[in-house]
């Protein structure tokens, strides 16, 4: 089986991408009701669905997804692959490549309407059905007219499993099979798994060229695959806001005196990024934590969030190293009078001088 970042470089042959949408394009507020005996026994968030065994005599009552969208929020990186399939669909040779969202919804109107008001046209095929078997029937009528690569993104193991055993029987399709994730838990900053580095390189790697744009992108990370940089072994990410990706994350190295801070990323909007300095100026005052800071970042953490300046000269010259402190001069405060403190250094970055304090705790 062919890995996901090979997609945008399959060969031109018969290319089928199908996109599950609900919990994987978008999400609503909508419900699966269970019912046995003609009552409402529970309902079921349709990530609760896409696991749930039903019991004997139980049966599902899908009527909140047969209506316009309710509070839809659009999950940004499988929506972006899905502009790119539809993209190259464009430009392709007529009837080498074919996008499609297969939902077990019974009526595509909702999901068409809504894809629209953010400029995405697809075609949606609804089956009315949530036995997995349905979509993977539906993708091996495909297969026998003639489409030969396979992409299928769904949220439900149970539809992944369906498609997988169906594309067993036809060992000369190539295949991608993509299983989306349960959302990260909301609010809480975790350590992604090197997997999860992996899986959302892509957006870690957005989020720090977005809070570092002012200064045209940060100087260490020139690509994706700059996150798995085996130097930095300390992340925490979070998923704040309404939508289920990632907003916020920060990164640092282990060293003998604790861990040094090195950077951040966000998507831009204020509240995630306040939400994200707050943490940060928190983890800084504990011990073993540190940072060099200067300009706008000494703003934030030492005016706005009250992280202690680290003023001892030789301290920070011994958690520095030999060869940085070798080309550091020390001033104590600040050498244009423009910040305040006694931790003020200058050294070398990049080939040029920076001013620099280091704050938090050793």
């Amino acid at each position: 089986m062919i890995k996901l970042k090979d997609i945008l470089l399959l060969k031109e042959r018969k290319v089928l991408s199908v996109f599950d949408f609900d919990d994987t394009i978008a999400k609503s507020d909508a419900w699966i009701y269970v019912k046995k005996n003609g009552r409402e026994i529970k309902k079921l968030d349709p990530a609760e669905f896409a696991v749930y065994t039903p019991k004997t005599g139980e049966t599902f009552d899908f009527r909140d997804f047969d209506r316009k969208l309710q509070n839809p929020r659009l999950i940004k990186q499988n929506a972006k692959l899905l502009r790119k399939q539809l993209d190259k669909a464009s430009r392709s040779a007529r009837g080498s490549r074919k996008v499609t969202i297969l939902t077990a919804r019974r009526i595509g109107q909702p999901v068409t309407s809504f894809l629209k008001t953010i400029g995405i046209n697809a075609y949606v095929v609804p089956i009315g059905s949530s036995n997995p078997q349905h979509k993977a029937d539906w993708i091996e009528k495909q297969i026998k007219k003639g489409y030969d690569t396979i992409y299928f993104m769904d949220d439900s193991p149970k539809n992944i499993r369906a498609v997988n055993n169906m594309l067993r029987k036809y060992p000369r399709v190539r295949f991608i099979t993509k299983l989306i994730k349960e959302d990260f838990p909301k609010n809480k900053y975790i350590e992604p798994t090197t997997s999860d580095k992996e899986e959302l390189k892509q957006t870690l790697f957005d989020l720090i060229q977005t809070a570092y744009a002012p200064i045209g992108g940060h100087l260490k990370f020139k690509s994706p695959d700059d996150i798995k940089d085996p130097d930095l072994k300390y992340w925490k990410m979070a998923d704040i806001d309404s939508d289920p990706e990632i907003d916020v994350v920060y990164f640092g190295k282990k060293t003998p005196f604790g861990i040094k801070h090195t950077g951040i990323g966000h998507d831009g909007d204020k509240a995630n990024i306040k939400n994200l300095l707050i943490k940060k100026s928190a983890e800084l005052k504990r011990p073993g934590n540190y940072v060099e800071v200067s300009k706008g970042a000494f703003d934030s953490f030492v005016g706005k969030g009250n992280v202690p300046i680290i003023d001892d000269e030789e301290i920070v010259r011994k958690v520095l190293g030999d060869r940085r402190s070798d080309q550091t001069t020390w001033h104590g405060k600040h050498p244009k009078g423009t910040k305040s403190g006694n931790g003020w250094y200058t050294r070398k970055i990049g080939g040029r001088e920076v001013d620099k304090t280091m704050i938090g705790k050793i």
